[in-house]
């Protein structure tokens, strides 16, 4: 698992919320976690085929 912060920017006029992510970079589950998608989706897949 890779730890990856990112800065959260929220627009004052209108409320929302944008995040910088670098293409290469994995996409948080929740902004400023640790826990990005491909391991959760790991995971679940893990789960699935413990069940099989």
């Amino acid at each position: 698992m890779v730890k990856t912060i990112h800065d959260v920017e929220v627009c004052e006029n209108c409320g929302n919320v944008s995040i910088a992510i670098a293409d290469n970079k994995n996409v948080p589950v929740i902004p400023n976690r640790e826990i990005g998608i491909d391991y959760m989706l790991a995971v679940q897949i893990s789960s699935v085929e413990a069940l099989l």
